[in-house]
């Protein structure tokens, strides 16, 4: 599994901890270039989309690395 898919979904399901045990105008740190902080649904769904965004390219990236080059095939069949 990736770093990235893995760091994305631990954030996400903090952000959802957060979210069930201080209700959805809880604080929950975002990386950004202002105050870097938002509600706790927002961010829920920030991370949610980060993740399927992040494994659905580790996927597609993944997917031809198990793929082997059929030489038995003929070119000329387009």
């Amino acid at each position: 599994m990736s770093p990235f898919v893995l760091a994305a979904g631990g954030a996400a399901v903090y952000a959802l901890v957060v979210l069930l045990a201080h209700g959805p105008d809880a604080e929950v740190w975002l990386p950004s270039r202002g105050e870097g902080t938002a509600a706790s649904w927002i961010a829920l769904i920030i991370y949610s989309v980060l993740t399927a965004l992040t494994v659905s390219m580790v996927w597609s990236l993944s997917a031809g690395a198990d793929r082997v080059p059929d030489d038995t095939a003929d070119s000329r069949d387009g």
